[in-house]
């Protein structure tokens, strides 16, 4: 009905709005300090299979924003070494080294924050569903919307790294698990562990799932 639509025209709304705030973002902001460290390691994984590189945390997220380096196949060699006599860990070294080195290296930042922009929508999404079977439309678009407009989440959406990949992989095996319990069936319990699974491979704080 006409209610409907209004509340799915004001969802999206939101949504498209966020989305442009971050892209404004994505395209102006200069390289955060952690976030070449972070695309660096990435390609590195890729190229080497080694995940030793920034491995406070699992590889998935920095394997996902390496992609649009890859895909432009002008990925200069990476050093696995370093002459500095230096305390500063590897992967910053070489993520300096990474940017320095390449006349493509924003490109390619801005490639993987879109990796972040990704998560955020798809985090809206779920919390927009979420939240209206829980407390209604209006519950739903006061979610979203909070969402949506947090100074906080469009900042980590316009950057790299694993926070908002984690956010995005958590909540879907929330989501998941809250299914399997109201269904006990084994396809939702395969699908719960394997978001669980996913979220693993994302960020070391969904060990606490």
């Amino acid at each position: 009905g006409r209610k409907r639509r209004v509340w799915a025209g004001l969802a999206g709304m939101f949504v498209a709005i966020h989305v442009t705030l971050v892209l404004e973002n994505i395209f102006t902001w200069a390289p955060m300090a952690d976030e070449p460290a972070h695309v660096a390691a990435g390609v590195v994984y890729a190229l080497t299979g080694e995940f030793d590189l920034y491995n406070v945390n699992p590889p998935l997220a920095r394997l996902m924003g390496a992609v649009p380096a890859l895909l432009l196949m002008d990925v200069p060699p990476l050093s696995r070494r370093s002459d500095e006599n230096t305390d500063v860990r590897l992967e910053w070294i070489i993520g300096r080294d990474f940017f320095v080195n390449n006349q493509h290296s924003l490109e390619f930042l801005q490639g993987a924050r879109l990796c972040s922009l990704i998560a955020s929508v798809w985090v809206a999404w779920m919390i927009l569903g979420w939240a209206t079977r829980i407390a209604g439309r209006v519950g739903g678009l006061c979610a979203v919307g909070l969402w949506c407009f947090s100074p906080t989440v469009i900042s980590s959406a316009a950057t790299f790294g694993t926070d908002m990949p984690a956010a995005a992989t958590i909540l879907a095996a929330v989501m998941a698990f809250e299914r399997v319990l109201k269904t006990r069936a084994w396809h939702d319990t395969l699908a719960a562990g394997l978001l669980l699974g996913i979220a693993f491979l994302t960020k070391f704080t969904s060990l606490a799932l």
